[in-house]
């Protein structure tokens, strides 16, 4: 898997997604050349931050099973969000095969993966501004990709997916930001109990 392709996505997602297109690389080697690296950013951040921001009473090894946590979830959330996108497809009558479906989950959250590093950074506007950033790199993403990844003709049923897509994207970023706060809430009243 060439990231040079990926990062061309971000510069011209049209070309970028026919570029990807032409060679497109396995689930196999999509999943674990691109998704799973990525995916450990958002954990390796949150490990980092937790360990320099938590009380003194949370252990190591709870921050530790906390990043992985979230790590794991990730991995679990793209091949589900595949299997969502394949079915919202069937509603705007769009019939993609479930790789199709796979290259644009894999590839879609890259800019908010690689904006979660801002996060080392304390500094809570420009985190504010990096995420809304990464969230319309990642829009556009699905945008482009959407017409030449399922290969759709009609825009409004381009238009109508790319809408579910969003929300159900939303929903799933949601879900795991509420499971590690909840697990976060969890582990300090474990601290707080003991």
């Amino acid at each position: 898997m060439n990231p040079l392709k990926i990062f061309a996505l971000m510069l011209n997602p049209r070309k970028g997604w026919r570029n990807l297109l032409a060679n497109p690389p396995s689930m196999h080697r999509l999943y674990l050349l691109h998704v799973l690296p990525l995916a450990l950013i958002p954990a390796v951040v949150l490990y980092a931050v937790a360990l320099r921001q938590t009380p003194a009473a949370m252990e190591h090894h709870q921050i530790l099973l906390m990043a992985l946590a979230v790590f794991l979830l990730q991995l679990v959330l793209i091949p589900a969000m595949a299997s969502i996108i394949r079915q919202l497809a069937e509603v705007a009558e769009i019939f993609p095969r479930y790789q199709q479906a796979f290259l644009l989950t894999a590839v879609a959250p890259t800019p908010i993966w690689l904006a979660t590093l801002i996060y080392l950074q304390p500094a809570l506007s420009l985190n504010v501004l990096i995420t809304i950033i990464a969230i319309g790199a990642s829009a556009l993403l699905v945008f482009h990709g959407i017409p030449v990844v399922f290969e759709v003709r009609d825009q409004k049923h381009a238009l109508l997916l790319f809408g579910a897509i969003m929300m159900a994207g939303i929903i799933a970023w949601s879900f795991l930001m509420v499971c590690t706060l909840i697990g976060w809430g969890g582990l300090q009243s474990i601290n707080v109990a003991g």
